[in-house]
């Protein structure tokens, strides 16, 4: 075997299953129709501005709670974004209410088969205006791993939150996956962004991405062995 094997072997955690971190899905709410009602078995946005070609849009944004799908806004209809009505009404200002209410809004991802998702250090956000002070004023981020069913998911879940949006102003909201558990996810995740502390107003929002992350391949067994094999040599060279 020539030493210019060797000399390679370094390199391959970099070659195998790598991929700079990117947007893997960004959602596109341009032409949303914000003229009528809608209900839940009848609407889901699944029209993205980018999507890695190895994940997979199990199912778009979708809301639990059939009251809050009501896109009629005071003085004319809102068009390309998405605005809740009624989001976050009945939730005294707490994450734990909000669950109990389902109020949020969700959508779930998967990487294709063969790959992985890894999330470590992605970003999650989303741009939105309180239509009003009746809006809600608080927001969390929450993700879950292969949900069982609907109440699969509890307060703990929570990657970040943000309060006390008393204005009217446009808002960005992000949030960062943190943790080992983030990487190497081959099962479905479900994010949900809940809304609180409001009474009837509603909230548009113009964008929901997910950056700073990818979707790998997963390695080989032979491609696993290499690559440590490749850390042995490495540390054989250096002791030379």
């Amino acid at each position: 075997m020539s030493l210019k094997f060797f000399a390679l072997l370094p390199l391959l955690p970099f070659a195998i299953g790598s991929a700079h971190a990117a947007t893997i899905i960004d959602f596109d709410f341009s032409g949303v129709d914000g003229s009528s009602s809608h209900t839940k078995s009848s609407f889901e946005i699944t029209t993205t501005d980018t999507i890695d070609p190895n994940l997979t849009l199990v199912e778009g944004i979708n809301v639990k709670n059939d009251s809050v799908l009501n896109f009629t806004v005071s003085g004319g209809a809102a068009t390309n974004d998405l605005n809740l009505s009624n989001w976050g009404g009945g939730s005294p200002g707490n994450l734990t209410n909000a669950i109990n209410g389902n109020r949020y809004f969700s959508f779930f991802i998967q990487a294709a088969s063969g790959y992985q998702l890894n999330l470590n250090g992605a970003t999650l956000s989303t741009t939105l205006r309180r239509n009003g002070s009746a809006a809600p004023q608080d927001y969390a981020f929450t993700a879950v791993v292969a949900p069982a069913n609907d109440n699969d998911l509890s307060a703990s879940d929570q990657i970040g939150s943000a309060g006390n949006y008393t204005n009217t102003s446009t808002h960005t909201y992000s949030v960062t996956f943190s943790g080992s558990q983030w990487d190497g996810i081959t099962d479905e995740v479900e994010v949900r962004l809940y809304g609180y502390t409001a009474t009837t107003g509603n909230t548009h929002f113009s964008d929901l991405v997910i950056d700073n992350g990818s979707v790998t391949l997963i390695p080989e067994p032979t491609s696993t062995l290499l690559l440590g094999l490749g850390g042995v040599l490495t540390l054989l060279r250096r002791k030379r």
